[in-house]
């Protein structure tokens, strides 16, 4: 019978103890070397342990999570070993993509995770893949995945990642997207990525006018990015308005001329060129022109003279075809700015479609398609603030299941509203009148946290215990466990001993559910905004709580207690996820002992 896996790693730790701490046989101690730190040791050994385990974990699909969260551990007290493991994990993750694409994914994880800890270890881990793909673009593409996945948890590392591979992602317009997305975040840093990249295509001449185009959206200020395909299709995308971007001289400076001397370039190339390769070139040729030259006019008016000179070049020879197809994409552009520009405008002009939206509604025959009406109107007020007409306009809704439906996500934004002004009563009031028991656990858990915040001890932690209480009547064990854990989080600081027992009761739910490699845990209401029984769009107004995964919660109960939380993961049933869970207290118990040991 196999043994159990506690009992092995005790016996792992007692015998190396006794190797560390026994001379080599022949060997006379060394009485003037500093003894290893007992701390350090007990838990270099749990790290040795969960090495073995999870070198040989099964299923060897999952494998690679649990290699991945160790040498994560390892890098905090040896990074050869730690690169070792990282490459097993690369390798195994390898083999699964070459199986099916589908895990790619996993090979994703395993970048994502090197990243974290340093550029130079993802840069040796895509230099393998490259080696192994026989070429650059899977690793391209990869390595901006990668940047986009560790922009959700870390953007100052994720831009590192992109400028170690910058210029790739320019040609396919990956490059753009990403630093669009990470100046959602933090637009100091997306001007240094973008800065990066501009200054790797200034000095890389075989970079083409194509790829360098959706560079200038960027500098110009819009929130877009364009360029042509070889066949003249236009490509590319936009984004939401963001406030914090405008144009900026620093980049239209250095990039116009860039631009230039790369249509010159192209120019030349297509005088010599025939067939397919002069289609080509010309509609770049002509879609740049199109594109920059009223860009030129308005930052750059003391050069629209020889940027009109180059454009008489580049129209030479070109076909009507290619012509209108250029002007046809441009039309496009400017129609979508002038409709995100509308968009935009301002929280009052969405109150006033929704309003008249409302103007012909009750000479609507049909129940259902009025209720759908309002609906609508409902949560454009109640997002935007605006309870009082909110109310008003969801009383109208004759559906009672629809008005119900409806009144969850008025009464939630309500008590939210409520907690931010730090009005407990009137939030309590509010979630009162929530009916869902996911929903009204989450309000009550957003409410203890703000009370705690306070230093209201009491009374926050009625609301945890409320919020406990209402996650026993959760039909789904994934639903639980989540809340459970996220419960546990917000209630580690002021009630320790409370906490554990509630992590301890959400690894129980946590069991009870089918083994996955990664957690996602909310509540959805979801409100139809259709009428008849075939599929038609959704409202879903998912509420989640942070921290309700096993792994963002052992890593904030590690900080606090490395040893107790250890010891709660011992009964998570899923070996893969222990080995992930107790791989993470090892890296934080380490990472604490090398901070005290420096001091």
């Amino acid at each position: 019978m196999e043994r159990n896996y506690t009992q092995i790693r005790i016996a792992v730790i007692v015998v190396g103890l006794l190797l560390l701490i026994s001379p080599v046989f022949g060997q006379k101690p060394n009485p003037t070397a500093k003894p290893p730190d007992p701390g350090l040791m007990r838990w270099r050994i749990v790290l040795d342990g969960l090495v073995q385990e999870a070198r040989t974990v099964s299923p060897e699909e999952r494998r690679p999570y649990a290699i991945t969260e160790v040498a994560s551990a390892y890098w905090e007290i040896d990074h050869n070993e730690s690169q070792e493991l990282f490459i097993k994990a690369l390798d195994e993750a390898w083999k699964l993509t070459e199986i099916d694409k589908k895990n790619r994914p996993v090979l994703n994880h395993v970048l994502v995770t090197a990243s974290k800890l340093d550029v130079s270890l993802a840069k040796v881990l895509t230099d393998r893949l490259l080696k192994k793909e026989g070429g650059d673009k899977g690793v391209d593409d990869l390595s901006t995945e990668t940047a986009l996945d560790l922009l959700k948890t870390d953007p100052r590392k994720a831009a590192e990642l992109a400028e170690a591979f910058a210029p790739n992602g320019l040609e396919d317009g990956t490059a753009a997207f990403f630093i669009f997305k990470l100046a959602e975040v933090d637009v100091s840093l997306a001007n240094r990525v973008y800065s990066t990249f501009l200054n790797k295509a200034i000095a890389k001449q075989n970079i083409s006018v194509r790829s360098i185009l959706p560079l200038a959206g960027y500098a110009f200020g819009y929130t877009e990015y364009r360029t042509v395909s070889q066949n003249g299709v236009g490509t590319g995308g936009h984004f939401w308005r963001n406030d914090k971007l405008f144009a900026n001289p620093a980049f239209i400076r250095p990039f116009l001329s860039l631009a230039y001397g790369r249509v010159s370039q192209a120019i030349e190339q297509r005088n010599n060129a025939t067939g397919v390769s002069l289609e080509s070139l010309n509609h770049a040729i002509l879609f740049a022109l199109a594109y920059l030259v009223p860009e030129v006019a308005r930052f750059s008016p003391g050069s629209l003279a020889a940027w009109q000179q180059l454009e008489d070049r580049g129209i030479v020879g070109v076909s009507p075809e290619q012509s209108q197809r250029v002007a046809a994409h441009m039309d496009m552009i400017n129609l979508n700015r002038a409709k995100l520009q509308s968009s935009v405008e301002s929280a009052e002009k969405q109150m006033q479609w929704a309003e008249e939206s409302l103007d012909e509604v009750e000479k609507i025959v049909g129940t259902c398609e009025r209720d759908v009406i309002y609906s609508r109107a409902v949560f454009t007020f109640s997002y935007r603030k605006n309870f009082k007409r909110a109310l008003e306009v969801a009383g109208k809704i004759e559906g009672q299941k629809q008005n119900d439906m409806v009144m969850q996500v008025v009464n939630f934004d309500l008590a939210e509203a409520a907690i931010k002004d730090g009005d407990w009563d009137g939030a309590q009031k509010q979630i009162k009148k929530l009916s869902s028991y996911g929903i009204k656990a989450i309000a009550n858990a957003e409410l203890a946290r703000a009370l705690l915040n306070k230093n209201e001890k009491s009374e926050g932690e009625k609301m945890v215990d409320a919020a406990a209480v209402l996650s026993e009547k959760l039909s789904e064990a994934r639903e639980r466990s989540g809340l459970l854990f996220g419960l546990a989080s917000i209630l580690l600081k002021s009630d320790p001993a409370g906490a554990i027992d509630l992590f301890a009761r959400a690894v129980k739910s946590l069991n009870k559910q089918e083994p996955v490699d990664k957690w996602k845990f909310s509540i959805p209401v979801r409100i139809p905004l259709f009428c008849g029984s075939g599929d038609g769009p959704e409202k879903w107004a998912d509420q989640s709580l942070p921290n309700s995964n096993i792994l963002d919660a052992t890593l904030l109960f590690a900080k606090e207690n490395p040893d107790q939380t250890n010891s709660s993961l011992d009964a998570i049933s899923d070996k893969v996820t222990r080995i992930r869970s107790q791989a993470i207290v090892a890296k934080i118990a380490l990472a604490k002992l090398r901070l005290l040991l420096n001091k």
